[in-house]
């Protein structure tokens, strides 16, 4: 009888040996939500895991990793994408070291326009790709290059503004009567329409 429960207990300890080797230290690329299962339908547990934080992960070739950490608010466990995550000690990057101040480049001004309209950003505070339009003109949809793009807008001349979530001017829509460096959180990246008037 004896024997039979160290050959079990050996048994276990050889198991518990496989499924601790099946874990790996990593540490998260960028700032990504826990979930509860391996996928997005699983419900979000409302934990973040911040970038560079170390983790042990057990990843199943389905794309997500079973995760168990120590983050701000205590040990949690749960489930992120593989691809948040790399693979072995975490390395901060090196501290720039302080350089002479540069002169910082200045935005590109949008084109002078004689009449009234407005310009679109892909940035906010009217930075990055940009396209303008003269009062009078509509979108009922977007190009593609800027459907769902747009983050900031400068109005000119007098002219308003409106911009819609939806096609043909529907869904939640603002109308703009002066600059937006940053646009209101239900339709910043997603305006699908927009007409200057």
């Amino acid at each position: 009888m004896k024997a039979i429960f160290l050959a079990a207990a050996a048994a276990l300890g050889l198991f518990a040996g496989v499924s601790t080797a099946q874990a790996a230290p990593a540490f998260a690329t960028a700032t990504v939500e826990v979930y509860s299962g391996p996928g997005w339908q699983y419900g979000a547990t409302g934990i973040y895991m911040n970038a560079g934080l170390s983790v042990d992960a057990n990843c199943f070739g389905q794309g997500w990793c079973q995760v168990n950490g120590n983050g701000p608010g205590g040990p949690f466990i749960g489930w992120v994408e593989e691809g948040a995550l790399a693979f072995g000690g975490y390395q901060p990057p090196p501290r720039p070291q302080p350089a002479p101040q540069a002169p910082r480049p200045q935005p590109v001004p949008p084109p002078a326009y004689e009449d009234a309209g407005a310009c679109f950003y892909s940035q906010r505070n009217f930075r990055g790709d940009s396209f303008c339009v003269d009062i009078g003109e509509e979108y009922m949809r977007l190009p593609r290059g800027w459907d769902q793009r747009i983050r900031s807008v400068e109005v000119f001349g007098g002219a308003e503004v409106d911009l819609c979530s939806d096609d043909d001017l529907y869904g939640r829509c603002v109308t703009l009567r002066s600059d937006s460096s940053r646009l209101p959180g239900g339709l910043d990246r997603r305006v699908r329409s927009l007409e200057v008037y």
